[in-house]
């Protein structure tokens, strides 16, 4: 599944075939999206909405207003967490009833979120830092500050890795 911003829409594309299998409409300027095997979750910047699609049947299922902008999504066991960028949280979602359960205060303007296992990790573009968020107690581990106005994030089982996109480097977190 892709965003497309213009359209407010979701995309579920056929992997084997690369057709189009649906475009499913979203609430305003829909940024970050999560998947599992059954959900996906998109993140809808100015509507301040999260979406829950069925991923087999390509229906919205629900929609939770957190308010402010909500940028990045990622799916962990048992929760979903969501950067908003205007409140400068993380928020937890509990996907066994689409309701926010808890706001993490993370540093200025999250951007994006990855997570291996039971850690979540939060980039802040606003104060070049990268949060490690525990994903069982929704506690802040550690804060390590990286390049300039860190965004994308990717984890494999040894390293982090951050783009930090006003400076066009990337930083390498060690990870244990």
């Amino acid at each position: 599944m892709v965003t497309n911003l213009g359209s407010d829409s979701v995309t579920h594309i056929v992997r084997d075939t690369n057709e189009v299998n649906a475009n499913i409409g979203v609430p305003d300027d829909p940024r970050g999206l999560a998947a599992t095997a059954t959900d996906v979750w998109v993140a809808s910047y100015a509507a301040g909405v999260v979406t829950r699609i069925d991923a087999v049947g390509n229906q919205v299922v629900a929609e939770i207003e957190v308010g402010g902008n909500p940028v990045s999504v990622v799916v962990t066991e048992g929760a979903v967490w969501v950067a908003d960028a205007e409140s400068d949280t993380v928020i937890q979602i509990d996907p066994a009833t689409d309701t926010e359960v808890g706001r993490i205060s993370v540093g200025e303007n999250p951007t994006a979120l990855t997570a291996i296992g039971d850690a979540v990790y939060v980039s802040m573009a606003g104060d070049n830092t990268v949060s490690h968020i525990d994903a069982a107690t929704g506690e802040i581990v550690d804060t390590i500050t990286v390049g300039t106005a860190p965004g994308g994030l990717a984890a494999t089982a040894t390293d982090l890795w951050v783009v930090n996109t006003e400076d066009d480097t990337v930083s390498r977190i060690g990870l244990g």
